[in-house]
């Protein structure tokens, strides 16, 4: 249990600095899993793919609710919010991060996208995906 809760602890500081850190939690062989992913993505990919989500919402924060350990499994129940394009949105998700070495070898998180979409575009479908939404926004440049 010592482990889950360094590990706990140490997710909580690595979302004060994502792009810096959040890469930093997973094994050399790990991988993450979001909703709205093609595939999960290499530890290589990540800090490109929390730098992408940064660019979108740069005041994104998350807290973390409460979590669970079992042997080497941590589910973390979190919240996150940001601002986007000025509207303020949260949405709550969880978590399992399963561990080797104390650092993450497969990360795979759950949430419902409908806030996001939402404020993407307010008229998406409610099946659309997040990156359907995404693709769907005018380019800014």
């Amino acid at each position: 249990m010592a482990e889950a809760n360094e590990f706990v602890d140490a997710f909580e500081r690595a979302w004060q600095d994502p792009i810096g850190l959040f890469a930093d939690l997973f094994h050399r062989d790990g991988t993450l899993f979001q909703q709205g992913m093609d595939r999960p993505i290499a530890k290589n990919e990540i800090t490109a793919h929390v730098t992408a989500i940064r660019a979108l919402m740069p005041d994104q924060g998350v807290t973390v609710n409460r979590w669970a350990a079992r042997q080497n499994d941590v589910f973390i129940e979190w919240t996150t919010s940001a601002t986007f394009r000025g509207q303020e949105v949260s949405w709550d998700g969880a978590s399992r991060f399963t561990l080797l070495d104390g650092l993450v070898l497969e990360e795979i998180a759950y949430f419902d996208t409908a806030p996001l979409r939402s404020a993407l575009d307010p008229s998406s479908a409610p099946e659309s995906t997040l990156a359907e939404a995404i693709a769907s926004l005018p380019d800014d440049s």
